[in-house]
């Protein structure tokens, strides 16, 4: 599970497996942090911005009140038609 709110950016020049990310706020500031636990993450290396998934999107959502309701969940290749609330 990402702990990241709003835009990641991974560091393209971090060969550790674990990487390097940061959020946007911290990529947006003027300093960019050393690795941390034996990493290699230098302020000269750089970034790129990491496509969020439909998942994160939904999540993010959610998280800041702009989902209404579960309709993001429906189940979209039902055929029949018929919402839950609804009776055939």
């Amino acid at each position: 599970m990402s702990t990241f709110v709003g835009d990641r950016y991974r560091c393209k020049d971090c060969v550790e497996q674990i990487g390097f990310d940061l959020c946007g706020d911290c990529y947006n500031t003027c300093s960019k942090r050393p690795g941390r636990f034996n990493q290699q993450h230098t302020p000269d290396h750089k970034f790129e911005l990491v496509k969020s998934t439909i998942i994160r999107s939904i999540m993010l959502r959610l998280v800041t009140g702009q989902l209404d309701d579960a309709s993001a969940f429906a189940n979209h290749d039902d055929a029949s038609g018929i919402s839950e609330n609804e009776t055939p």
